[in-house]
């Protein structure tokens, strides 16, 4: 407490008169037994980016009081709030009681006494980040029944010899995507806490479905099922002839800026084609085909599709041209007529 100045040290003398505080290892015991902890981080971004307790969001002391209705709208529910040494933590919790919220603690020590006991933390993303770091979307389901989505950073994959690094410039989110990325959350329950890139989405999940997601809990997941970009680097002279290349491929974690799959794994595109064209080469195409290839299994003569304008739309529309397949095309605005129109429907 030496390190600051007295005037801060008197206004957190003042507010820890009126607010309550925990120490580290009650919140560890809590978390370990499964209970659920509503752990708030109200340090600066640069300190979030570092380390986080697992299941914090982030309020930093700036924001917490403009965004905590939006987090929190029930002004019972308890609260931990937590900073590096739990000062700042006891000043946002008596801001927080002065609106109305009267279950708020602070956390004795803060994320210093955390660390130091060598308690678990979650690493994000730096803010600058250098040639040797990538930016990946992650997906996790905590234990108290909440679905995390983030933005972490991992280390730049190297190719291995029989692979490429490819910078990834596009992917699409299909309803295939989603399982992993959403699951059974309620979106209706969606928040988000954080700003730009350190932004946090986190979503309830019903009581009754958290068995099912038993094998990812507290798993950082990576996500997105195929993707589109450009070979940067070879990991063998066999393969430089595809660095520059523009490729599709489907490897999982493809919400990546880089990703390192097996060479043999890349679809490379004619001169021109966009990486944005070439990420949805596999999912949709497929399922194209497969739709039509169904259709003469079961004996039908024709097909209906109730989201003609989508990208499978615009395919399913070629392929039934090429193979002389009666489409019909259902669409939501009258401007998609056109567009269907333009492409043969």
């Amino acid at each position: 407490m030496k390190d600051h100045a007295k005037g801060f040290l008197g206004l957190v003398e003042d507010a820890l008169k009126q607010v309550p505080e925990v120490d580290v290892y009650q919140i560890k015991e809590r978390l370990d037994k499964g209970e659920q902890v509503n752990l708030i981080d109200v340090r600066e971004d640069n300190e979030w980016n570092l380390g986080r307790i697992p299941t914090a969001i982030h309020l930093g002391k700036g924001i917490i009081e403009r965004d905590i209705e939006a987090v929190v709208a029930d002004r019972s529910t308890q609260l931990i709030l937590y900073c590096q040494g739990g000062f700042r933590s006891a000043l946002a919790a008596e801001s927080l009681n002065k609106m109305g919220y009267q279950n708020v603690y602070s956390m004795s020590g803060g994320f210093s006494a955390w660390v130091g006991n060598e308690f678990p933390i979650s690493q994000l993303m730096e803010k600058k980040m250098s040639e040797n770091v990538s930016k990946q979307i992650r997906s996790e389901v905590t234990k108290e029944g909440k679905l995390l989505i983030y933005v972490e950073s991992t280390a730049m994959p190297e190719p291995k010899e029989d692979e490429v690094l490819i910078r990834i410039e596009a992917s699409p989110i299909n309803p295939s995507d989603l399982g992993l990325l959403i699951g059974p959350a309620d979106v209706s329950s969606m928040s988000v806490s954080g700003e730009g890139e350190n932004a946090v989405v986190t979503m309830d999940i019903p009581e009754g479905l958290l068995r099912m997601l038993e094998t990812r809990l507290d798993q950082s997941l990576p996500v997105g099922n195929e993707g589109g970009g450009v070979v940067v680097k070879a990991g063998s002279k066999d393969l430089e002839d595809l660095v520059g290349k523009t490729v599709g491929v489907a490897g999982g974690s493809m919400y990546s800026q880089y990703r390192c799959v097996n060479a043999t794994s890349c679809f490379v595109m004619h001169e021109g084609v966009t990486s944005a064209e070439s990420a949805s080469c596999y999912v949709n195409p497929l399922t194209a085909l497969g739709m039509v290839e169904t259709m003469r299994l079961e004996n039908h003569s024709a097909l209906v599709h109730t989201a003609a304008a989508s990208n499978l739309g615009h395919m399913l529309i070629k392929i039934c041209l090429d193979e002389d397949v009666p489409l019909v095309n259902i669409v939501r605005k009258e401007e998609h007529m056109d567009m269907l129109n333009s492409l043969g429907a």
